[in-house]
């Protein structure tokens, strides 16, 4: 069971405390909706689970749907920044993987969140896999930039020839796999998985292997 939200005194003033309070709801609907299902989610349960009256979480949100929308907004934004503040190696290769470990890291630390995914049967390797403006700009956004950075990778030789969108689209996909795989049982570090999207990243899409030089004559991706 997805553990209730802890609760603290709001702040005084108002812009704060409604910052806190929608930080509560959110937080409480994502491990609802985590628990049960966007279905089985129940309106009462997630004022509960956030420590308010229903009537706070009605001034807040108008229901399920706006719940929805603002977990995704404001857990894929945190996800893509993290990501990209990741990206700093000079090296296009390495800035890249550095980048991806970020991402994973960031969403083994949301089980919730994770499971909220699983459950809806969302892909992230679709086109627009999420709803809404907010969530849509945040991942498009990371898919851009990853894309890009998969470019430079390509043109410098780090990674091999290949379009670049594929390409992408099939790292965030086996990254997906990788990271639910794990969430299911979570019986191995964070370390492991890493290091295991990594090892597969480098075998599938790098010029070289991961601990030998480069086979000729391997396929380009694209």
């Amino acid at each position: 069971m997805v553990s209730s939200t802890s609760t603290a005194a709001p702040p005084a003033d108002r812009t704060a405390r409604e910052a806190h309070y929608r930080r509560l709801l959110v937080d409480a609907a994502e491990a609802e909706f985590a628990e049960h299902g966007y279905e089985g989610a129940r309106m009462q349960a997630i004022a509960s689970r956030a420590g308010v009256a229903l009537g706070t979480l009605y001034n807040h949100f108008k229901g399920k749907s706006d719940l929805r929308q603002a977990i995704h907004d404001d857990r894929l934004s945190a996800a893509i920044a993290v990501a990209d503040r990741a990206t700093l190696p000079e090296v296009p290769g390495e800035a890249l993987l550095s980048g991806i470990e970020a991402f994973v890291r960031w969403v083994a630390a949301h089980p919730a969140y994770l499971e909220l995914i699983r459950r809806e049967g969302l892909h992230w390797a679709s086109p627009a896999p999420f709803s809404g403006a907010e969530s849509t700009s945040a991942w498009e956004s990371g898919i851009v930039l990853l894309s890009a950075m998969v470019a430079e990778a390509m043109e410098v030789g780090d990674l091999r020839p290949g379009d670049p969108m594929r390409t992408t689209r099939l790292a965030v996909s086996a990254m997906q796999v990788f990271v639910t795989s794990w969430n299911e049982t979570r019986t191995d570090p964070v370390d492991a998985l890493v290091a295991d999207v990594r090892d597969h990243l480098r075998r599938a899409f790098w010029s070289t292997a991961p601990d030998g030089p480069g086979a000729a004559g391997r396929p380009t991706l694209g």
